[in-house]
């Protein structure tokens, strides 16, 4: 597969030396938002002049739109499947396409299409475009491991954490894996409660719809109610606080309390769909909405969907002050 992306590599290393500008452009999902974002980065690093821009979706009238760009070469992500040959007539060997999703066998013959699916690699779930824009960004330089991190979050924005109790498999286990070595990512056995970092524990489980809770689900005052008998602490002084700060003996108090409402109605089915891995970004702010992966995925998905995907580009590559406080409001604005 690394064959694959040496040609990336040595593309880009021509645009690079004979100073050829390049566009990226992707898609607005969370997914499209970070593999524009990892390989933005990485050829930024190179050397490369480039800049980035979202669309909604792939037509001819998107490739019409890059052959009168002034950019000569073009990098296409999450997006333009079944468009090589319209490309190859456009724009003749000035663009590569790196992408999942599943593509004819007249596409996996075109060198310019970098494809999971070429590989027989199960682009549904064993890797996405920010997988695959991780991997070309690794074949320009080793030194891009650190955006291992920004492809863990393309993974769960793509709900590809398929495997038992919502791991990873395939390329995104070991992706997963070299983050997690490099100390970017903390991956534990956890509660699956949604706004982990960022929801007050009565909001957070009555948001929670994976399971679906009789009686709970969407009820916030029945889990106010629940979490209050259970005797656990939900407030820290004045401040609400989140399931991210309950303890390990909180937390079996927390399922324990559960179990016994559901009193024994699919009790086994609800725990093992509320028990699963947890991706915590232990380098960004505590009750901040990018410190858990599954919310930081939700954040990019909602500027995507308001017509905000600059936002999200910005804050994967590495924005932390006024875009990221038009994130948290995006997000929440949902």
């Amino acid at each position: 597969m690394m064959s694959l992306f040496h040609f990336f590599k040595d593309k880009i290393s021509d645009c690079i030396k004979s100073r050829k500008s390049i566009s990226v452009t992707t898609h607005i999902d969370c997914d499209g938002l970070t593999s524009g974002s990892i390989i933005t980065k990485a050829l930024i690093r190179a050397g490369a002049k480039c800049t980035v821009r979202t669309s909604k979706e792939f037509s001819k009238k998107v490739i019409e739109s890059l052959k009168k760009d002034s950019r000569e070469f073009h990098v296409i992500t999450d997006l333009a499947g079944g468009f090589s040959k319209n490309l190859d007539e456009s724009l003749g060997e000035n663009w590569i396409v790196l992408d999942h999703h599943q593509i004819s066998e007249d596409e996996k013959e075109n060198q310019n299409v970098i494809n999971a699916w070429k590989y027989g690699i199960d682009g549904g779930t064993e890797i996405c475009a920010g997988g695959m824009a991780y991997l070309a960004a690794m074949a320009l330089d080793d030194k891009n491991t650190d955006l291992s991190a920004i492809a863990v979050v393309s993974a769960l924005g793509d709900r590809q954490d398929q495997g038992e109790r919502k791991s990873f498999i395939g390329k995104n286990y070991e992706i997963a894996n070299i983050a997690k070595e490099e100390g970017l990512v903390d991956i534990d056995l956890d509660l699956l409660l949604v706004g982990r970092e960022t929801r007050p524990l009565p909001d957070a489980l009555a948001f929670t719809s994976q399971p679906f809770i009789e009686g709970l689900t969407w009820n916030r005052d029945a889990c106010l109610s629940l979490l209050n008998s259970s005797g656990i602490q939900l407030k820290d002084g004045g401040r609400w606080r989140v399931p991210a700060e309950l303890n390990d003996e909180e937390k079996r108090t927390v399922i324990e309390t559960i179990t016994k409402f559901t009193s024994g109605k699919n009790a086994t089915e609800i725990m093992s769909e509320l028990i699963g891995y947890t991706y915590t970004f232990p380098r960004e702010d505590k009750r901040s909405f990018l410190r858990d992966g599954r919310e930081f995925s939700t954040m990019l998905n909602s500027c995507g969907r308001i017509s905000r995907s600059g936002v999200g580009i910005a804050v994967c590559m590495g924005d932390r002050n006024k875009i990221l406080r038009e994130g948290r409001n995006n997000t929440y604005r949902l």
